[in-house]
């Protein structure tokens, strides 16, 4: 059981490297950070206040332009469960009228997001977009292709 959760958590740790590395270089004046990277300016931009005390949502990936948080990018192997997390801190940013894109980028190693599968119409209504790393899946306008997320990223 042990081992399984640090494979888990090993491999969330790489999808995340993999999509700073895979998209970092290309894009101008916009630059993406893993967690321990982001600098001060942008968190406290991004903070929440919960009863007096700030929290920072799940930042797997920041997005931003200067000192501007532009967008984050949730990055998850498997979805069930944990996608909640991420729908909570969407919606937590939204609440207190954060103005930024949240996106989800997940392999879907468990294929909750598969049609017909009750995580699928819930993310595909609340995220910006969610972005599948895997051959094959049924997009949607709410579900693409991994390799769009840089397209999106550039707009």
């Amino acid at each position: 059981k042990n081992a399984e959760q640090s494979w888990r958590s090993k491999s969330g740790d790489f999808l995340e490297i993999f999509v700073k590395e895979s998209v970092d270089d290309k894009l101008e004046d916009i630059k993406i950070s893993l967690e321990k990277e982001i600098p001060k300016e942008i968190k406290e931009k991004l903070e929440l206040d919960f009863s007096g005390k700030k929290k920072l949502p799940d930042l797997d990936l920041v997005v931003h332009k200067e000192s501007e948080p532009i967008a984050i990018i949730s990055c998850k192997t498997t979805t069930r469960e944990r996608v909640s997390q991420t729908l909570f801190w969407k919606l937590a940013l939204e609440k207190k009228n954060v103005d930024i894109n949240f996106y989800l980028v997940t392999t879907d190693s468990d294929e909750e997001l598969a049609p017909g599968r009750k995580w699928r119409p819930i993310i595909e209504e609340v995220m910006d977009n969610t972005f599948l790393v895997k051959e094959e899946f049924e997009n949607s306008e709410g579900m693409k292709p991994y390799p769009e997320l840089l397209d999106e990223l550039r707009k």
